[in-house]
């Protein structure tokens, strides 16, 4: 049996603006608090000895170092696979309004 997971990637800059519409923007680093909610997933891989066959993330900054830190901390050494296909919604000409 295979088991499929789906992560969301952790807190980025743009999640402390949950005002201004966020959209893909792919280039949207981590914060300090997702760097280390990520090294957390990374230990709970470990404790509940989760050893993934593959990994993909989208191609935005926030999952890859999502992923990235999290395979690092449980000492995983897989290769990230990025895919378009795990891209987020586009929200058009929105992206950047103000949700008001």
């Amino acid at each position: 049996m295979k088991n499929i997971y789906f992560i969301r990637h952790a807190e980025s800059v743009m999640n402390t603006t949950p005002e201004i519409v966020g959209g893909r923007s792919n280039h949207t680093p981590l914060t300090e608090k997702g760097k280390h909610q990520s090294q957390e997933l990374g230990r709970r891989l470990v404790n509940l000895n989760i050893q993934p066959e593959f990994v993909y993330s989208s191609p935005a900054v926030r999952t890859q170092q999502t992923a990235t830190i999290s395979l690092e901390t449980a000492q995983i050494r897989k290769t990230v696979s990025i895919s378009d296909a795990l891209q987020e919604l586009d929200q058009g000409e929105c992206t950047g309004w103000r949700r008001e």
